[in-house]
């Protein structure tokens, strides 16, 4: 029996995906119906070039529960959350990531988890799936981000559940890599609670991913210098400091 009450919004960011996307909602549905809440998907194209917008109409015109909206032009892997809140009324809200990266459990876990916390943040256990450049840059990352905005998050990046309510008075203005973790600093700044999960990878049929090159880089740089810049500014760094906003759960 499904809870009406509850909507999940769950985003699939799509970038030249053709080889995963299919697989990748069909987890993300199947998923989604073991929870008992009400759901939706909502591919976001990014503009791909190859065969990613036929797959995803065809996904659609299939399931009433699936919509296809595609990006002209390019917008970013993070522009895909600003497009979803854009289609989402209430709820809650997760992007995933369309190359199917995420293992069936790990979803089912982010999206059960809802209500549990304003923001449920998944970390990634098996990092050995990652090459080691990215593994050194995700941890270095973290621990950066950690230090200048003394928090204790274990992971920016992933694929974290928020509730809508909260990102809709946000005003997100990053579209790289590194969007995610403008959230997250801005609610916890504002005093919302978080809770940690696991989340396992699975090997990707077809693997490429942009999050090393040089432009995303640079533009993560820029938006942590931003919102320390905009800690500073308005003494939310102070206020970090003197909260504890991880919830425990219960084992």
């Amino acid at each position: 029996m499904q809870n009406s009450d509850t909507k999940l919004n769950i985003v699939m960011a799509s970038y030249n995906e053709e080889e995963n996307l299919e697989a990748a909602v069909n987890t993300a549905i199947e998923q989604a119906e073991k929870t008992g809440f009400d759901f939706n998907v909502l591919i976001v194209d990014d503009c791909s070039t190859d065969k990613t917008q036929t797959i995803g109409k065809s996904l659609a015109e299939k399931n009433d529960k699936v919509s296809y909206v595609r990006h002209e032009p390019n917008k970013g892997f993070g522009a895909s959350l600003t497009t979803g809140l854009e289609h989402a009324k209430s709820g809650y809200i997760c992007v995933l990531p369309g190359d199917n990266e995420i293992s069936p459990a790990s979803v089912y876990d982010i999206l059960s988890s809802t209500g549990k916390a304003d923001m449920i943040l998944p970390f990634t256990v098996n990092t050995e799936l990652r090459t080691p450049a990215r593994r050194f840059l995700s941890r270095l990352y973290t621990l950066i981000c950690n230090t200048i905005y003394a928090t204790n998050v274990q992971y920016f990046n992933g694929p974290a559940l928020h509730r809508v309510d909260l990102l809709k008075n946000l005003t997100l203005n990053t579209n790289n890599f590194a969007f995610q973790t403008e959230v997250i600093i801005e609610l916890l700044e504002r005093g919302y609670s978080f809770i940690d999960i696991p989340m396992y990878l699975q090997p990707k049929r077809h693997y490429r991913s942009s999050a090393l090159k040089l432009k995303n880089v640079f533009g993560t740089i820029g938006v942590m210098t931003k919102i320390y810049i905009m800690l500073l500014r308005s003494k939310g760094l102070k206020r970090l400091k003197q909260k504890t906003n991880r919830i425990y759960p219960s084992r």
